[in-house]
């Protein structure tokens, strides 16, 4: 829990760095690459949140579940929060991360193959 938390503090920091001087960081990029910039540091705050949540319930989440043996309750929250944590993880890729959502949803584009053939000949004395 501990490295989780300092890793998100750290995700947190980054993102007000990159929103308080992005006019000196990026002065002199493109909006797009700004825009690309930006949307990861987001991208890494909400996969930062999901693993604290992770954390969280990982460790914390048998004392909130009542009714259950210990034993029970460990296996439900270990389990619930490592396949919670395979979901959101996912999500805030597909959510997030405009590269992938252009991969997978955008218009494909016809490939075309270029075929050179070179032939050199010699002569033969």
């Amino acid at each position: 829990m501990p490295v989780t938390v300092l890793t998100v503090l750290c995700d947190f920091i980054t993102l007000l760095i990159l929103v308080i001087g992005r006019k000196r960081i990026f002065q002199s990029k493109s909006a797009e690459i700004k825009r690309r910039e930006m949307n990861f540091a987001r991208q890494v705050l909400a996969q930062g949140v999901v693993s604290l949540a992770h954390s969280f319930w990982y460790n914390q989440g048998r004392n909130l579940i009542p009714g259950f043996t210990e034993v029970w309750r460990i296996f439900l929250t270990s389990t619930f929060s490592s396949n919670l944590l395979h979901v959101f993880d996912a999500t805030v890729v597909f959510t997030c991360n405009f590269e992938f959502k252009n991969w997978l949803f955008g218009e494909k584009k016809k490939q075309t193959t270029l075929l050179l053939v070179s032939t050199i000949q010699g002569r033969s004395h």
